[in-house]
């Protein structure tokens, strides 16, 4: 989409002829006599201006500046040698005479600049620095005039006649030949850029780098481009010519023909179609403060490269203009005042020939004005510039449109959707963006409800703020937090009430009452609320490599465990583990142990296995809290310390859990898996435990436990077979757990686990 800025504003200079008195002998710098009469000029002095430049430019010599101080004498004191004294600075008006010694001095310029948008500067000829263009600053022969970027200026002959300067453009101003007719105007020299030329009955010529362009009335269109080659589109009027020293085609209107440097101007050609409008609206509603966005679009023409878009005011003041790619058939307009606009659009083809402008098509804009809470409006609009930002209003702002517009509301939004004029012509509604504050209302005591407001747009400082139920307004107690002080006869249930702005509704929210209880004459005491970490079962502080430990699934928070275990009943051996887990998510956990055996003896005829070793393990769950709790792990067993020299081997154990409560304060738990020696002759086995879970309150745990396993050490050849009922208890104390328990093995296979275990531990609760 195209975005074009304007903004419309000028300031007109009018220039006036007055008789005044003649002048005295030359040389005398009194007031002339009152015998005859003299024709003067008013004249404005510029930034750097002195009376010896003022006098070069206007009588073709600095010395003359004595005819300045002749006719202003307010000048004469503290004058120096082609200086006025300390009076003359930049807005000071002269009184200058179109004639001295018998001569027209130069006081006829050649051209004037009668329009200037954005950036124009200008430059004597004997000069090398740039100036700041004006309205209605005088242009004689010689004069440059250049416009920068996204500019442009307009420049009128003596004669009247008028061209356009479009961005980037520069020309050099010379003034009318001897022997050319009256209807001549002196005509420009092109240098860059491209002008566009409205001439009427007139004739002007226009030199290029590459050629002569003569223009006969009508309007044209020259460019010159980085190659110099010069372009003549001639849209109407008379023939146009085109020529250079190798040839000469007279151009009619509606063609064209070009000319490159030291060749002959090519034969000229049908110049494109101009473009179509489409449907749309015309008419648009502003705002102050911000101008209307004017939007509007057209048909594609198949030959374009490009297209040229040009907006003026009715009495043909461009303010704004550029081209876009054939891709884009819309232009955007913003910060526009209300008034009415002239768009005209053209074709610029693959050889870059411009068709004649459209039609125009006028766009008008009405102001229109907003009222709600917070809104301010200013008739100042703003840069143009700037970029656009769709203005925000609170829910319940009202459009205010002009007399004979009418606009319709939008209830889903609580702003307004669609305006039409008395014809039933659509006219389209400024762009503003509808901000509802999302309300809640808390209830603090009987009687009594928070106000909590979250508004992306702050509400207005010091507004009067209400709570609308019904057909009562509740005032909002400007408190902190704000509060709303509920009726006593306003029953119970829920109420639809709306959040009141400076008696504007801003927001919808339910108010509700609760039905009144009279309170207790005791409060009763709350329940001493469960930690995340009850207490938990020994055996899972003391886990063994040939056994299937159970875990508690519903156990929260990190935890750091301490444990001991006696292996065997008379001749065995102790084990210190330390250990505990990390809750990485709800669902998820990753721990891992380390194991120290004391007092080793070889009394159980055991399979060699050192007497250091690390576990580790990540389990997965699911919802803790729920009745029904499933998980798993995955962990291993590694050796640390050496046998006969080497490390021993370790082990992999997957298992899968189950946790089933049965009654509130009963659970049974099941675990089951495999132990796989990462050797080839070590044991392979399927371990497994099933538990009775008495948990009366979340500080003492009673299990009751009944571990299994059956395999093969395929190192030895033995079965593997084992039967170990078991029970623990577990107390909680603030952050810790103590733990004691015991198991038996009834089919005790020679192994490394013994008889009789006897289990004891510490848990350090982390919540």
């Amino acid at each position: 989409m195209l975005t074009l800025w304007a903004r419309v504003g000028a300031a007109w200079v009018a220039l006036a002829s007055l008789p005044v008195h003649a002048q005295n002998e030359a040389g005398d710098q009194t007031p002339p006599s009152e015998g005859d009469q003299v024709e003067l000029r008013p004249y404005t002095v510029r930034r750097g201006d002195s009376c010896g430049r003022i006098a070069h430019r206007l009588y073709g010599d600095w010395r003359k500046y004595d005819v300045i101080l002749r006719y202003n004498p307010q000048l004469a004191e503290g004058a120096q040698r082609g200086a006025c004294g300390p009076y003359l600075h930049p807005g000071v008006v002269l009184n200058l005479p179109v004639r001295y010694d018998g001569a027209v001095g130069r006081t006829q310029p050649d051209a004037e600049v009668t329009q200037v948008r954005r950036t124009v500067r200008s430059r004597e000829p004997s000069v090398t620095e740039w100036q700041r263009a004006e309205r209605g600053q005088d242009l004689y022969r010689g004069w440059r005039v250049n416009t920068l970027e996204e500019s442009s200026a307009e420049v009128t002959f003596r004669d009247r006649a008028v061209v356009h300067l479009r961005e980037n453009t520069l020309v050099v101003i010379y003034g009318s030949e001897a022997g050319q007719s009256r209807r001549t105007s002196g005509g420009a020299e092109l240098e860059r850029g491209a002008l566009r030329s409205r001439l009427g009955e007139l004739r002007l010529g226009v030199r290029t780098p590459s050629g002569e362009a003569e223009l006969e009335g009508g309007a044209a269109v020259v460019s010159v481009d980085e190659e110099q080659t010069a372009r003549l589109s001639n849209f109407d009027g008379g023939e146009a010519t085109l020529r250079n020293e190798q040839g000469r085609v007279r151009v009619r209107p509606g063609f064209g023909s070009k000319v490159r440097p030291r060749q002959r101007p090519t034969p000229p050609r049908p110049l494109p179609p101009s473009p179509s409008w489409s449907e749309g609206p015309r008419r648009f509603l502003g705002l102050p403060g911000e101008g209307a966005t004017l939007r509007g679009a057209w048909n594609p023409v198949e030959v374009a490269r490009t297209y040229r878009v040009e907006v003026t005011t009715p009495e043909g003041q461009v303010l704004a203009a550029t081209e876009v790619p054939r891709e884009v058939q819309r232009f955007e307009l913003h910060h526009f005042p209300a008034g009415d606009y002239e768009v005209r659009l053209s074709t610029i083809d693959t050889d870059f020939f411009e068709s004649r402008p459209s039609d125009a098509q006028t766009f008008s804009v009405l102001t229109s004005r907003l009222r709600g809470p917070g809104v301010q409006m200013s008739d100042e609009l703003p840069d143009p510039s700037r970029e656009r930002t769709v203005m925000r209003v609170l829910r319940g702002t009202v459009l205010i449109p002009p007399e004979g517009v009418s606009c319709t509301d939008d209830p889903d939004t609580g702003g307004w959707s669609a305006c039409t004029d008395a014809s039933g012509a659509a006219v389209e509604v400024p762009e503003v963006e509808i901000v509802t504050p999302r309300v809640e209302l808390v209830e603090r005591a009987a009687g009594e409800v928070e106000v909590r407001i979250e508004s992306e747009l702050p509400l207005p400082e010091g507004a009067v703020l209400a709570l609308r139920v019904g057909d009562r307004t509740l005032p909002v107690q400007d408190t902190t937090p704000p509060t709303v002080q509920v009726p006593d006869d306003l029953p119970a249930g829920e109420h639809p009430a709306s959040l009141v702005v400076e008696e504007a509704e801003v927001s919808q929210t339910t108010l509700v009452v609760p039905e009144r209880i009279e309170p207790d004459p005791e409060p009763i005491p709350e329940p001493e609320p469960e930690p995340r970490g009850p207490a938990g079962g020994a055996f899972e502080l003391t886990p063994h490599a040939e056994l299937a430990h159970g875990r508690d699934m519903r156990v929260r928070g990190h935890r750091l465990d301490l444990g001991i275990a006696r292996y065997g009943d008379r001749e065995g051996y102790n084990r210190a583990t330390i250990g505990g887990a990390v809750e990485l998510t709800r669902n998820l956990t990753l721990g891992g142990y380390g194991f120290g055996d004391v007092g080793v003896d070889n009394a159980f005829d055991m399979q060699p296995r050192g007497d250091r070793a690390l576990r580790l393990f990540v389990a997965a769950r699911s919802d803790p809290d729920a009745d029904f709790v499933i998980g798993g792990s995955l962990g291993g067993w590694i050796p640390l310390s050496k046998v006969d020299g080497t490390l021993q081997y370790g082990s992999i154990w997957p298992t899968a859990e189950l946790d089933v409560r049965v009654a509130s304060i009963v659970r049974l738990a099941t675990r089951q898996g495999a132990r796989l020696d990462t050797n080839a002759d070590g044991r392979f086995s399927w371990v497994s435990s099933y538990a009775l879970v008495l948990q009366p309150h979340w500080r003492v745990r009673v299990e009751v436990e009944i571990a299994a396993v059956v395999g093969r050490d395929r190192g030895t050849g033995e079965d593997l077979r084992h039967l170990l009922p078991g029970a623990s208890v577990g107390v909680r104390a603030g952050p810790l757990t103590l733990s004691l328990g015991g198991r038996y093995d009834v089919l005790e296979s020679g192994s490394e686990v013994g008889r009789l275990t006897l289990v004891g531990g510490l848990r350090l609760h982390i919540d």
